[in-house]
């Protein structure tokens, strides 16, 4: 039995040991369709080749594009804006005070010993003068000159304002709104260029007829007012700032 089993197992390996070779091809037909199968493998394998070098060129020129950098600043520069209030040459700041120096062409009045100016009566005139400098601004403007008539005004009394540029009046539009008369004027860009100062005069002004109540004569208020001698006092407040939506014309 021992025997038997191996012969048996010879056999067998004999028989795996022995698997014929595969055959070559001994024809020319045969031999030609080997080379043409060659050919496509190498063909196959040339292709997969340019492939793969023309996904990574298109990956690269998907990603490529001209550019251009430059770095720099947008620039522009600010209109000066520059206002002094002043009395002659001098400036002039908060609380300041602007005397009024009386003309009493037609009747002679006594001086206040502390001002030595005069006094005003009935038909005295009082002027102040001051000035708002735009020297140096570099935008059309607008200014105004806003004050409070006293209580004590006499009654024949009335203020007005006038202003100037240069030699020429400026044309001043004065409103009152609750006992605050305030006046405003312009200057447009050219002016504030060549003409930057505007001379302000405030005139007080005590007429010598009844303007009133006809057929009174002016003892009526005046003297009344003259017998309380009172001292009189202007609130006046100055502002200047740019001009907006002003039309100034050609």
């Amino acid at each position: 039995m021992a025997t038997n089993k191996k012969s048996t197992a010879k056999k067998t390996a004999a028989r795996k040991v022995a698997k014929p070779a595969p055959k070559k091809c001994a024809t020319r037909t045969c031999k030609k369709k080997e080379q043409k199968s060659e050919k496509h493998k190498f063909i196959i394998f040339a292709l997969a080749v340019v492939l793969i070098i023309l996904c990574g060129s298109l990956g690269a020129i998907t990603w490529a594009r001209y550019a251009t950098t430059r770095t720099g600043a947008a620039t522009t520069q600010v209109a000066k804006w520059a206002v002094a209030v002043k009395q002659g040459s001098a400036n002039i700041s908060n609380n300041f005070s602007i005397p009024l120096t009386a003309n009493n062409a037609h009747t002679q009045v006594a001086e206040d010993p502390e001002t030595h100016k005069q006094k005003i009566a009935p038909g005295s005139t009082a002027t102040g003068d001051f000035k708002i400098d735009f020297t140096g601004t570099e935008v059309s403007t607008e200014y105004s000159i806003a004050f409070t008539p006293p209580a004590n005004l006499p009654t024949n009394a009335e203020i007005t304002m006038s202003a100037k540029i240069g030699n020429d009046n400026q044309s001043v539009a004065c409103t009152t709104s609750n006992g605050i008369t305030t006046c405003t004027g312009y200057l447009s860009l050219d002016q504030v260029t060549n003409t930057p100062v505007v001379d302000i005069t405030v005139l007080v002004n005590w007429d010598d007829h009844d303007n009133y109540v006809a057929g009174d004569d002016d003892t009526v208020y005046d003297t009344p007012d003259g017998e309380k001698a009172a001292s009189l006092s202007l609130d006046v407040t100055i502002s200047a700032k740019q001009s907006f939506g002003h039309n100034f014309g050609s």
